[in-house]
């Protein structure tokens, strides 16, 4: 989800060379992308992970564990 829009976007909307740049990023450690997530929900939740996510000023980054 992306800000306030109710979109699931998935990395295949993204050139290679972007995913790679990611993956660097995240393999380096110099990032604590963990800090950034505020919700994590289960695939069977995901209708309150999609209204979470939309509320914005309380989500960051919600994250759907499958």
């Amino acid at each position: 989800m992306t800000y306030s829009q109710q979109a699931l976007i998935g990395s295949s909307g993204y050139m290679p060379e972007d995913v790679w740049d990611v993956m660097s990023m995240i393999e380096s450690g110099k990032y604590n992308l963990e800090s950034i997530i505020t919700h994590e929900f289960t695939l069977k939740d995901i209708s309150k992970a999609i209204i979470t996510a939309g509320k914005v000023d309380e989500a960051l980054n919600v994250v759907i564990k499958f």
